[in-house]
């Protein structure tokens, strides 16, 4: 089972580098990634399972509303309104 959340891990990895390539990121992405691979050691799969996939939820959310309401991301520690997660990609793409 560990080597399933380390393959998994390193999926997610891509995604991310990938997503920081083609979008313009505040420079932010290591400490991203190092926040990543800290949430999936402490959590295990159901960081990538159970929260990431809430994350999305809330992001479309937010996308369609146009504004972070206070009840979304509640997994996250928050930064001004957006989860403290994936700021770098939260800063170029939801206004505060």
């Amino acid at each position: 089972m560990k080597s399933h959340v380390s393959d998994l891990l390193k999926l997610a990895e891509h995604i991310f580098k990938d997503a920081s390539a083609k979008c313009t990121a505040d420079p932010l992405e290591e400490l991203d990634l190092k926040n990543l691979r800290s949430r999936v050691e402490h959590e295990g799969l159901s960081f990538l399972t159970i929260t990431l996939p809430a994350l999305g939820k809330d992001f479309e959310r937010s996308l369609a509303s146009g504004r972070i309401e206070p009840t979304y991301f509640r997994s996250f520690g928050k930064y001004a309104k957006a989860p403290a997660f994936l700021r770098g990609f939260f800063r170029s793409s939801v206004r505060y």
